[in-house]
């Protein structure tokens, strides 16, 4: 089985904790093969990116054969604000084309992306078939998840006017189920102000 995962969060953990610092500092100080070196200067190709086999042990043998990465650097930050993209181009667009190139060498394709819809998180959206976020059972986590989700939403109509479609889950059905689960939240938290606490022993 082979996996690529790629990195779209500025953060950068998963190409850290995957390549190790050492390794990783190397491509953050250069740039040279980030994922954002396909955006800006905009030569590198996607497949040049991937590092094979990426988890490697002190000696460089390799420890998770058929896990593949293309990392991040901080350098991503600038695709929100210093990159502008031909309107008819978008970043998406530009990397839906290239991710079609080496999408067929693998079983599983995994995007790492922050908690939003901004330009480097529409990248991932914009190519999955399934979205992933995990959150905590509470009521605030799962306000914030609504709003993620009206985001995708607003992103997923943007998107239409280009040939490749999303066949992810229908986000209109799954904004109504939130609201039902925001709607129960709030009567459980209701019924537990007027609970009866437990005395300590």
């Amino acid at each position: 089985m082979r996996v690529l995962l790629m990195d779209f969060d500025t953060q950068s953990n998963a190409s850290i904790w995957l390549m190790r610092l050492e390794r990783w500092n190397k491509i953050n100080a250069t740039g040279t093969g980030s994922v954002y070196s396909i955006f800006d200067p905009g030569t590198a190709r996607l497949k040049d990116c991937v590092i094979k086999d990426v988890v490697e042990g002190k000696d460089g043998e390799k420890l998770l054969p058929g896990l593949d990465l293309v990392p991040t650097s901080f350098s991503l930050v600038d695709l929100e604000g210093d990159y502008k993209p031909d309107p008819k181009r978008p970043s998406y667009v530009i990397f839906q084309e290239q991710l079609a190139e080496i999408e067929n060498n693998y079983d599983f394709i995994l995007f790492d992306c922050p908690p939003n819809v901004l330009r480097a998180s529409q990248n991932g959206v914009y190519c999955a078939t399934e979205i992933y976020v995990p959150s905590n059972p509470d009521a605030l986590s799962l306000i914030g998840f609504t709003l993620l989700v009206g985001k995708t939403a607003a992103f997923s109509a943007i998107i239409s006017q280009f040939s490749h479609h999303c066949d992810g889950p229908s986000l209109a059905g799954l904004r109504h189920r939130l609201q039902l689960d925001q709607d129960q939240l709030r009567h459980r938290g209701a019924e537990d102000a007027h609970a009866t606490p437990v005395e300590s022993i």
